[in-house]
C-alpha cells in the first residue's frame, strides 16, 4: 500500500487575533500527522499553536515564510515535534522536516536549506552575541546588512556559510546522513566564532 504522507492531506488551521502580539499564531482545529519514509507517524493533536519560530524569522525572506509554499505542512509537524525530547529530539525533528518538505512538494536543494534554517533555529536559544564580538564578522569578508542585530547578522552568516557548502555537496552527490552531519556542524561551528554557545548548550546537546 503506498505511504500516504499527510493525513488530512490539507490541515484545519485557524488565525489568532490577540492583544498585544503580532498575528501570525494559528491554531489547529483537527488531527494532523506526517508518515515519513520509515513509515513513522508524526502526529499533532488538535489545538496546538503554530507560530513558525523553529526557523528564525531574519531567514523566511530567503527560505520562505512556514505559513505559505510547499513546507506550510511540513513546518506544522515540525513546530509541534521540535519542542519534544530536547536536543535530541529537536534533531530528529528537524531531519524529519526536511523529508516532510520533500513530500509536500519542494525540491531537493530547497529543503537542505530549509534544514539548514531549522538547524540555526535549534541552536538559538543557546547562542548570543555582543556587538564587540560581531567584528569577527569583517575576517570573513561578510557584509554586515543595517538594521539587523548582532545575533541575526550571525544566523545570516551561517546560512551563508552553510548554503554554500550544501550546494558544493550536493554536485558531489554526498549521501543524505553524510550531508545532514555536515551542516549540523557548519552551522556549530560558525555560529561559535561569532558568538557564544551557553553551558545550557552544552548540557542538552550530551
Amino acid at each position: 500500500m503506498p505511504r500516504i504522507p499527510f493525513t488530512p492531506d490539507e490541515p484545519t488551521l485557524r488565525w489568532l487575533t490577540e492583544t498585544n502580539q503580532p498575528d501570525r499564531r494559528m491554531c489547529l482545529e483537527a488531527d494532523f500527522a506526517y508518515i515519513d519514509p520509515s513509515n513513522r507517524s508524526w502526529s499533532v493533536r488538535k489545538d496546538f499553536v503554530v507560530d513558525g519560530a523553529s526557523i528564525p524569522r531574519i531567514l523566511w525572506n530567503i527560505v520562505g515564510s512556514p505559513y505559505t509554499g510547499d513546507y506550510r505542512r511540513a513546518s506544522i509537524v515540525h513546530d509541534y515535534w521540535c519542542q519534544q525530547n530536547g536536543w535530541q529530539g529537536r534533531l530528529a525533528a528537524d531531519r524529519m522536516f526536511r523529508h516532510a518538505c520533500l513530500d509536500g512538494g519542494c525540491s531537493p536543494q530547497h529543503a537542505w536549506l530549509l534544514y539548514i534554517g531549522v538547524r540555526i533555529g535549534a541552536y538559538t536559544p543557546f547562542f548570543t552575541v555582543s556587538p564587540a564580538q560581531s567584528a569577527t564578522y569583517s575576517a570573513f569578508e561578510y557584509e554586515q546588512t543595517p538594521g539587523l542585530s548582532p545575533q541575526e547578522e550571525a544566523q545570516l552568516l551561517a546560512f551563508q556559510e552553510a548554503a554554500r557548502l550544501t550546494n558544493t555537496r550536493l554536485s558531489n552527490e554526498a549521501s543524505d546522513d553524510d550531508l545532514a552531519d555536515i551542516i549540523d556542524k557548519t552551522v556549530e561551528l560558525s555560529l561559535s566564532r561569532t558568538g557564544v554557545l551557553h553551558s545550557e548548550w552544552t548540557q542538552s546537546s550530551s
